[in-house]
């Protein structure tokens, strides 16, 4: 008998020992609401084990967080005894709707919607608020948005997106305390990402723009955005700043006013015309009232088209490429001292337009034609206010000039001819010289049609 007890004991020593190592435990997650998400994880773990709970929101439902105030998700934990989690779920992005705005802050990392919640100010920001995390907000028409300082920034980063898109009858409105709050009051609406679901319709941007510096404007685009049917009102620095490699997918139906800086600020080029349309508004009061072009020169190897703007060169601008460039009553502006100047390989095309410097007199340095290419055409274009010339054709250049003016002008003439024998190039019709001293002016002579002219030759008519 004793030998078979002894074993026995022992065997069931070591039994109750092993087991009490590995003491089993009940982990629970459960719903706040099993129509607005679930939560899986749930089940029996031994001692020392990790358990893992993840709260699957239902689609237009959102995690706000775990009963214990815990808002990692998912979330690890080492089991030590029973528990019980339970995740709590909402139909708005920011918990229960008690009548009150809802104030908004920090960085956002999950998809949310802005509903319109019927009141005065929905939604309230008073610093920068981030949408990154690869996470698309999208606020709903009706929806007010009130900043209530400096401070007040929207941010889109980190492959975040933006989708503000509201109606004629409800529009989005981003503002101040109140519809009166002073001119650039608060910060700006920025967006860094290229997601094509950046996109504003019947969206009102107020009193943006706190800093009057050139390019703080009360909307910054460093990626790309569709835009549609807004108003930006009231900057202390410029309404749209578009920096470099940023592009507008749509631009159609705008109003930019009542801005302290320019309307416009662009240091992109294609900004200017990728996919934008001719029926937006810019309030171009004097003496910012045009879209400020921070480059100086570009090069374009496809169609392009300006239309119907007000244009500012302050560096003046060297148009390069192999493409062709349409002005279509783009009226231009050029720095003080400055040129324009074509390339020889850009086909360019001018029809309606002046260019002009921004005082008188003397004010810009003119246009320096060097273009090669067969239809290159100056149609009703009139140029204003140069020094020296208003239009130089360099040799070997190819230009129909017709209907068109040239002045006032002062020092030398109205079109500088480089060279006379490569003059055969150019078509003229119509040119009227409206006070400049001459109407050409010959840098190289020799013979065109019989005549001969000689160097420096200062002309009232042209050849």
């Amino acid at each position: 008998m004793k030998k078979t007890y002894i074993p026995a004991f022992i065997a069931l020593s070591l039994m109750l020992i092993l087991t009490g190592c590995h003491k089993k435990h009940f982990i629970v997650g459960k719903s706040s609401n099993d129509e607005w998400g679930i939560v899986t994880g749930s089940g029996t773990y031994h001692d020392g084990e990790t358990a893992i709970l993840t709260a699957i929101p239902t689609n237009g439902y959102y995690f706000l967080g775990w009963d214990d105030g815990d808002t990692t998700n998912p979330r690890s934990l080492i089991v030590n005894n029973d528990a019980t989690f339970t995740a709590i779920f909402s139909d708005t992005p920011f918990g229960i709707f008690n009548g009150e705005p809802i104030q908004i802050s920090g960085k956002i990392c999950n998809d949310q919607i802005w509903q319109d919640l019927g009141l005065d100010v929905d939604y309230i920001i008073d610093e920068t608020v981030y949408i990154g995390c690869d996470a698309t907000v999208k606020v709903m028409p009706g929806v007010t948005i009130m900043f209530t300082g400096p401070e007040g920034n929207l941010e889109v980063i980190d492959n975040g997106a933006l989708t503000m898109i509201g109606t004629m009858e409800k529009p989005i409105v981003l503002r101040g305390p109140d519809v009166k709050s002073l001119i650039g009051y608060w910060g700006h609406v920025i967006v860094n990402t290229i997601r094509p679901e950046n996109k504003f319709e019947w969206v009102k941007i107020i009193h943006a723009g706190s800093n009057s510096d050139l390019h703080y404007g009360a909307l910054k685009l460093r990626g790309t955005l569709s835009m549609t049917d807004c108003t930006i009102d009231g900057s202390r620095g410029a309404g749209l700043v578009t920096e470099s490699g940023s592009y507008l997918t749509q631009l159609e139906g705008n109003k930019i006013i009542h801005c302290q800086g320019y309307p416009w600020v662009s240091s992109s080029f294609p900004a200017l015309y990728k996919n934008i349309g001719s029926n937006s508004l810019y309030d171009f009061d004097e003496p910012y009232g045009k879209i400020y072009i921070d480059l100086d020169h570009y090069e374009i190897n496809n169609d392009v088209t300006l239309k119907t703007y007000r244009l500012y060169f302050p560096h003046g601008f060297s148009f390069e490429g192999t493409g062709t460039l349409t002005f279509n009553g783009a009226n231009s502006y050029v720095g003080e001292g400055q040129q324009l100047r074509v390339g020889k390989n850009l086909n360019f095309r001018v029809y309606s337009t002046y260019f002009a410097g921004l005082s008188t007199p003397a004010s810009w340095n003119g246009l320096i034609f060097e273009s090669e290419r067969s239809n290159n055409l100056l149609n009703d274009v009139w140029f204003i206010n140069c020094e020296g010339f208003s239009l130089k054709v360099a040799e070997n250049a190819k230009l129909s000039i017709t209907s068109s003016t040239f002045g006032p002008c002062f020092g030398c003439a109205g079109i500088w001819i480089e060279n006379i024998e490569t003059w055969g190039n150019v078509f003229h019709s119509n040119i009227e010289n409206f006070s400049c001293p001459h109407i050409a002016h010959i840098e190289h002579g020799g013979t065109y049609n019989g005549q001969t002219y000689q160097d420096n030759t200062d002309l009232n008519y042209l050849p």
